[in-house]
């Protein structure tokens, strides 16, 4: 299949994020945050992409609705939506193809940079169209992204225990505020993993396909592993492998 079309239709949004509009802002639940750019976004994709793949089926964040098919585009339109409303960097929007539960094709664009991620699986991870890949580095020497999962606060005691833990045995970390950008940070080897105890699958899609396709490796915080791809919630660790089982220790030692 060509995804060029599709990654088109996506960078054509980038308007939303350098032509700044005024700002109608929903807050349906504590700290997570929906804007009518959010909305604008999400229903633009998704009426272009039905145009040029009318068989493919749609899933996006704002709309929730029930598929028919086993083939489907799953949207997050804007992926840091606090950082948008707050004119902070990151906000990426990610498009994942998903088939029989696996993600087929991965787009994560930056449309500050004008930057595009993309994967098919297989074919290994791209940024611009130049291949890349995760990092060899030990966990001495690691950064490692950390998503505070905002929208459970039950969590925050093991997350902030799992911060403690894992920053006194790397290099640093990092807290961005977009899975995606965690993701795309691992699969170029500018970061060398990211841990967070819940994520939403439209957050974590394109960015599973990426890192996995740049070399490195994907769980949940038990280790099990994230290829089967269902609409909802789970826990994420992302590394370049050498990392990876370390960090599911230091993760269980938070519990």
């Amino acid at each position: 299949m060509n995804y060029k079309q599709a990654i088109e239709i996506v960078k054509k949004q980038r308007i939303y994020f350098t032509n700044r509009s005024q700002l109608e802002v929903e807050e349906k639940s504590r700290a997570n945050y929906v804007t009518n750019i959010d909305k604008t976004i999400e229903n633009s994709i998704k009426e272009e992409l039905a145009i040029v793949y009318p068989h493919i089926d749609f899933v996006g964040e704002e709309e929730l609705e029930n598929k028919t098919s086993s083939l489907y585009w799953l949207l997050d339109p804007i992926d840091g939506t606090q950082n948008y409303i707050k004119r902070q960097y990151p906000s990426m929007i990610s498009l994942a193809l998903v088939e029989n539960d696996i993600v087929t094709f991965a787009l994560i664009y930056d449309p500050y940079f004008d930057d595009v991620y993309e994967a098919c699986i297989g074919q290994g991870a791209y940024l611009n169209g130049q291949r890349i890949s995760v990092s060899d580095n030990n966990l001495e020497k690691a950064i490692i992204m950390l998503g505070t999962s905002p929208y459970n606060r039950n969590l925050s005691k093991k997350t902030f225990t799992l911060a403690r833990n894992v920053f006194e045995n790397v290099s640093d970390i990092r807290r961005s505020g977009s899975a995606c950008y965690d993701l795309v940070q691992v699969a170029t080897g500018r970061a060398d993993g990211y841990v967070e105890l819940i994520v939403q699958s439209w957050d974590f899609a394109a960015g599973y396909l990426l890192v996995k396709e740049a070399g490195g490796v994907l769980s949940n915080i038990e280790g099990q592993s994230l290829n089967k791809i269902k609409v909802g919630p789970t826990s994420i660790v992302a590394s370049n492998k050498r990392v990876h089982d370390e960090l599911i220790v230091l993760i269980a030692k938070a519990s």
